[in-house]
């Protein structure tokens, strides 16, 4: 994502898993963010366009910055690169876990935030941001993830 134009292209993954892992399979398909919105740009199947049409990201709906609130399980920090690790107990009935619950119908249980970061933690630094929820009581687990990339200079003509 550019942080000066809001702009960003990617992916959309849909995964899914088995028992037998050679019959996991991983469908990828491109996005763009513009105005706010994600678009599917290319070919892509309805289930693609059905997912996206109601689709918002955790962070859109809710602040994660009052980390304090949470049990603090483990923290990392790499002092060789700015690596930063931190997870986070999340009680079944913490505000998160309920979005969780509404959104994607996964029953009520406890729950375990991970939240990474590389670059540094302050300005507008190159890096990535990474959130993931794991459900105590199964293989369960949701992610969202942002990479900030270096603005290219004529990116910054057009913002001007």
């Amino acid at each position: 994502m550019n942080k000066n134009t809001r702009k960003a292209k990617g992916k959309l993954y849909f995964d899914t898993y088995h028992h037998q892992t050679e019959k996991n399979t991983t469908e990828e398909y491109d996005v763009a963010l513009i105005k706010g919105q994600i678009i599917l740009i290319g070919k892509y199947p309805k289930k693609a366009s059905e997912f996206l049409k109601n689709f918002r990201f955790l962070v859109q709906d809710h602040s994660i910055k009052q980390l304090s609130q949470f049990e603090k399980i483990e923290s990392l920090h790499n002092t060789n690169a700015p690596l930063y690790t931190i997870d986070y107990k999340l009680k079944e009935n913490n505000e998160i876990n309920k979005w969780l619950q509404q959104k994607y119908g996964v029953e009520q249980v406890d729950s375990i935030l991970h939240l990474k970061q590389t670059g540094a933690l302050k300005g507008s630094s190159t890096g990535s941001f990474e959130l993931e929820i794991e459900l105590a009581n199964d293989n369960q687990s949701f992610s969202e993830s942002i990479n900030y990339m270096p603005t290219v200079k004529s990116e910054l003509e057009v913002v001007r």
